[in-house]
């Protein structure tokens, strides 16, 4: 019983410890983004889940509210709150739409342990519970859930912070992320059974779960890439120095031990395809979602339920790799942002939950949220992207930059790694300064080349850009940015990198088509006789633009930033002419 007592309070006092020392947002309302609450009256959603109907209804899932350990075994261990079936499902109508007043909220599915997420595949809902996930069933059609089709089990224990999360869906298969238990502390807890700390897939018909990787913590996100891959947002602590970003690969393994041992020798951890610093940019990072419109196309945008606010992540591959950077976006948000998606028209929709600020799980002492971040137009002087290249760093922005970015003295770099190790918080090695020896801006002034000697591979490296403003005399947005450099590009400034060129390489020829480049479009001059349907893809496949029936020319309006490989096609008559144009 004193054990027990004594992990309690020691929980208690470490976690207050740091939600005192939780920062708010560093920035505030980002200034291209109008606000907008999604909540009627009397709505207060806890959010654990959100997906949207093919007819835009929102579907809400909600928390059952409480978070401490509630009982502990006689060997200390720390067992949640029993579990009360106060998640719910909901729907909400109206939200994609500019009018707060027309939004409804209804009731439509209950009888949920302690749902952490949910997806919907073909109008069909599919719930993430503790221990299995389940499919919604409306009988009688009139839009509410009486029952649940059980889609599979998946190993649950009790644990405490044994949540569950997900499912997302990829040819044919639903898959869960996976927490491990903790001690009230937050340090590692031996586990309590088998499978816990990974990644599994179900059948969407039903049948067994298969484990797909594992050593993870706290999964509290799980998204599908730009090219269909499984990633996941895990959360630091114990054995787990920052929050890691990963695209998840069969049969890896990821470094976390939930038994709070080190990594034996001679055991192949996969490194992190991207670090969100802690405590430097990052506390408690959640659900990502791929940004499928807008500027920052292509994109992963997610939040952090400790800190608030909403962070950015690009990634570019490297030696055929994911590695890429992150920045902070947006904060003026009313609370911990949990769940994330992004709309046809570049909306991004935002869940909120909290646990009443006692704890590090809540930012701003609110524990629900509902809001919508909707483009306004305005364009912000900010980093898009940073770039790997082969003597240094290449800082890519929205607006071309003024003369203060030319000044390597207004350039702060520093690297570091981590280390894991058992303390809470812990791991990150010493700053290690880099000089910035010139500065290059390209022609249009939107990048601007940082030739540093002494980066090293496996490490962080943190940029700070002091003083930099637009040539309009706009302020950078938001000065830092920190990258993960599994891999130094082989690339040179301004130049697509390695593996565009070899995707362009291998991309058709060019064949009749004669394409005029003007700053915000490009005319393509077709062959006469023929009416042709013109799309501008990016090389993953997405439509940037395009005519569904031009005959001699065509115009296309190109987005504010965009880069990268592209292809240009037209089709008629069994006919396809192509152009490969590099942005």
């Amino acid at each position: 019983m004193k054990k027990a007592l004594f992990n309690l309070v020691l929980g208690a006092s470490f976690c207050a410890r740091l939600a005192a020392a939780n920062p708010y947002p560093e920035v505030g309302l980002h200034p291209g983004y109008t606000l907008m609450g999604l909540r009627p009256a009397g709505f207060e959603p806890k959010v654990t889940g959100m997906d949207f109907m093919p007819n835009g209804d929102m579907i809400v899932l909600t928390w059952r509210g409480q978070s401490g350990p509630g009982a502990t075994r006689a060997d200390g261990v720390a067992l949640t709150k029993s579990y009360d079936g106060a998640p719910k499902l909901y729907r909400v109508t109206n939200t994609r739409g500019t009018d707060p007043s027309a939004i409804k909220y209804t009731e439509i599915g209950s009888g949920f342990k302690d749902a952490q997420g949910l997806c919907i595949v073909d109008g069909n809902i599919y719930v993430g519970d503790i221990d299995r996930v389940v499919k919604m069933v409306d009988k009688d059609g009139d839009g509410v859930y009486e029952t649940q089709q059980e889609i599979g089990k998946i190993p649950s224990y009790m644990g405490w912070f044994e949540y569950s999360f997900g499912p997302v869906y990829k040819d044919g298969k639903l898959y869960m992320a996976l927490a491990s238990n903790v001690k009230n502390s937050g340090f590692p807890e031996k586990p309590l059974g088998k499978d816990r700390g990974t990644i599994v897939s179900l059948p969407i018909g039903g049948g067994t779960y298969t484990v797909v990787a594992t050593g993870l913590r706290a999964p509290d996100g799980i998204a599908i890439g730009p090219e269909g891959e499984i990633w996941v947002t895990d959360n630091q602590g114990g054995w787990r120095p920052s929050s890691p970003f990963i695209q998840i690969q069969e049969g890896k393994f990821y470094g976390y031990l939930a038994d709070g041992t080190s990594v034996a020798p001679g055991v192949t951890v996969t490194s992190p395809n991207l670090w969100a610093p802690y405590r430097d940019a990052n506390d408690s990072p959640t659900e990502p979602n791929l940004m499928t419109a807008g500027p920052f196309k292509g994109q992963f945008f997610y939040g952090d339920v400790g800190r608030g606010g909403i962070y950015r992540a690009f990634l570019e591959k490297v030696n055929g790799a994911y590695q890429g950077s992150m920045v902070s976006f947006s904060g003026g948000l009313e609370c911990g942002v949990h769940r994330l998606r992004t709309g046809p028209n570049g909306e991004i929709y935002m869940g909120g939950i909290g646990n009443g600020g006692d704890s590090n799980q809540g930012w701003n002492g609110k524990t629900f949220g509902l809001q919508k971040l909707v483009p306004n137009g305005t364009m912000a002087f900010e980093i898009l992207a940073t770039h790997s290249r082969a003597t240094g760093m290449e800082l890519e922005f929205t607006l071309p930059a003024g003369t203060e970015a030319e000044n390597a003295a207004n350039y702060v770099v520093k690297q570091w790694s981590y280390i894991p190790v058992a303390s809470y918080g812990a791991g990150k090695q010493p700053d290690q300064p880099r000089t910035v020896k010139s500065v290059t801006l390209s022609s249009d002034r939107k990048r601007a080349f940082l030739q540093i000697d002494g980066l090293k591979t496996g490490m962080m490296v943190g940029i700070v850009a002091n003083n930099l403003k637009s040539q309009d005399a706009k302020p950078l947005w938001y000065n830092k940015t920190w990258y993960t450099l599994n891999a130094i590009s082989p690339s040179q400034p301004f130049e697509p990198s390695v593996e565009i060129k070899i995707a362009a390489a291998k991309a058709p020829a060019a064949l009749d088509l004669q394409v005029a480049r003007f700053q915000d479009r490009i005319k393509v001059t077709l062959p006469n006789g023929s009416s042709y349907k013109v799309e501008l893809l990016d090389f993953q496949g997405r439509l940037i633009g395009g005519e569904a029936s031009a005959t001699g020319s065509a115009e296309i309006i190109l987005p504010r930033a965009i880069s990268g490989l592209h292809v240009l096609r037209a089709q008629a008559a069994g006919k396809t002419l192509s152009h490969t144009m590099v942005f």
